[in-house]
């Protein structure tokens, strides 16, 4: 990656975690009960039984209620677990209405004791990912340590992979996306409005 593209898509996330944080709490509980009312019951997610999702943080789409929904509908959820060593990707620990959250390196919850517990990420069946921007094009900007691309690259064009959707405020979308080859493409973006398919990956 060139210096001006890095620092192209680093300006980008900026503006962008900007305009998401200035949403007012009201706005936010809003947004998360509209994206709670649709997306545990889309056919997508319906039918699957293993599900990762993630703990919102730095102003990100809240899934509290959308989880807790999923739970509702006796549906397995895993949490991402950082581990420290190379080559920094993540893996899935099981997240219950009890279980115990501690805070990683990055000072984002994850389940205790997840080590003896994790799922392999080929078992599941859909992976709601956080992100800071999304396009039309199913482009995907995180917030660029490359974790989530680091651990689904091996299974992106496996026909039985997990289904990628990402999640996010409207107002995070953007014209055009810069790509890189590593890019995993999301399927769908979830958004308190609808869910945006990208038919790479068709129900």
């Amino acid at each position: 990656m060139t210096t001006s593209f890095a620092t192209t898509k680093q300006q980008l996330r900026n503006t962008i975690r900007q305009r998401r944080r200035a949403l007012s709490d009201s706005q936010r509980q809003v947004y998360a009960l509209d994206l709670a009312r649709y997306l545990p019951t889309h056919p997508w997610l319906k039918a699957s039984r293993r599900i990762a999702v993630f703990l919102a943080q730095d102003g990100e789409l809240d899934l509290s209620a959308t989880i807790t929904a999923l739970w509702a509908n006796q549906q397995q959820l895993y949490l991402p677990v950082i581990r420290p060593l190379p080559p920094n990707r993540l893996w899935f620990a099981p997240y219950s209405p009890d279980t115990t959250l501690i805070p990683n390196r990055y000072q984002i919850l994850e389940p205790d004791g997840a080590p003896k517990q994790l799922l392999a990420i080929s078992k599941l069946d859909a992976v709601l990912f956080p992100l800071v921007a999304f396009d039309r094009c199913g482009g995907r900007l995180g917030m660029g340590g490359g974790f989530y691309d680091r651990t689904f690259a091996h299974v992106i064009k496996q026909r039985n992979r997990p289904r990628f959707i990402g999640v996010a405020f409207d107002q995070q979308q953007v014209e055009a996306l810069p790509v890189e080859p590593w890019d995993i493409p999301l399927d769908a973006i979830a958004t308190p409005s609808g869910l945006i398919n990208f038919s790479f990956h068709q129900a």
